[in-house]
C-alpha cells in the first residue's frame, strides 16, 4: 500500500507534530547521501516518521512538503540505503531557513526560464508574421502578374 510511489495528505504521512526534525548540518549532510528527485525536480529530504505503524522509520519526501506548495512525493528509505542520520537540538525554523533557499534558487531558475520561454514565442510571433507577409507578397504579385498577362 506505501511501500514506494506517490502519495498525499492524510495516507498515514506523520502530522507536522508527530515528525522528527533534525538540524541543517545534518539536513545537507543527508541530501548529498542520496540522488532522489521528488515530481518538482527537486532533490528530496529524508525525514522520519511518527507513526505508531511504522515508528522511525525512514521516508524520502519533497523538499517543499512543509511549504504547501509540494508535489506530494513520498518513497520509503530502503534498509540498504547508506543514509547519514543524527537528531539535532534546533528544528524547524532552521531547516525552513534551507528550505527557503532552496525555494528562493528554484524560483530564480523557475522566473528565468519561463523569460526565456516568453521570449521565445515572441520570436516565433515575429517570425510567422513575418512569413505571413512574404506568402500574402507573393500572392499579390502572383495575381498582378496573371492580371497583366490577361491585358497583352
Amino acid at each position: 500500500m506505501m511501500g514506494s510511489g506517490s502519495g498525499g495528505a492524510g495516507r498515514g504521512f506523520p502530522s507536522p507534530s508527530q515528525s522528527s526534525y533534525t538540524s541543517s548540518s545534518s539536513m545537507r549532510r543527508r541530501r548529498q547521501n542520496h540522488e532522489e528527485t521528488c515530481f518538482c525536480g527537486l532533490k528530496t529530504l529524508i525525514k522520519k516518521s511518527g507513526t505508531s505503524k511504522n515508528p522511525d522509520r525512514l521516508f524520502h519526501t519533497c523538499a517543499r512538503y512543509r511549504k504547501g506548495n509540494h508535489c506530494n512525493f513520498f518513497k520509503w528509505v530502503e534498509e540498504n540505503e547508506d543514509v547519514a542520520v543524527a537528531e539535532g537540538s534546533r528544528g524547524v525554523p532552521e531547516m525552513e531557513g534551507e528550505l527557503d533557499i532552496d525555494y528562493e534558487d528554484w524560483k530564480i531558475k523557475l522566473a528565468w526560464k519561463i523569460g526565456s520561454l516568453e521570449a521565445e514565442v515572441r520570436a516565433h510571433r515575429m517570425l510567422l508574421c513575418f512569413m505571413f507577409t512574404i506568402v500574402m507578397l507573393v500572392i499579390l504579385v502572383g495575381v498582378l502578374v496573371c492580371i497583366s498577362d490577361m491585358y497583352k
